[in-house]
């Protein structure tokens, strides 16, 4: 997490804040697309780690940009 968010200029208590600015949801798309699909972490986790519902981990997935 603390890697992508270096990369794209993003604080990570940003990240758990849940923020809706365009950048930060962003960011929370790719980290949580990471976590779910190269680390098999449980949605649930990953909704705890970024700050959001496991719904909204599930929709980040399902929705995610080519």
């Amino acid at each position: 997490m603390q890697e992508i968010c270096d990369e794209r200029g993003v604080d990570i208590e940003e990240i758990r804040s849940g923020s809706r600015r365009w950048f930060v949801s962003e960011t929370r798309r790719i980290i949580a697309n990471r976590l779910v699909k190269e680390y098999g972490t449980p949605l649930s986790e990953v909704g705890r780690r970024i700050g959001v519902t496991t719904s909204a981990v599930s929709k980040m997935i399902s929705h995610e940009i080519a």
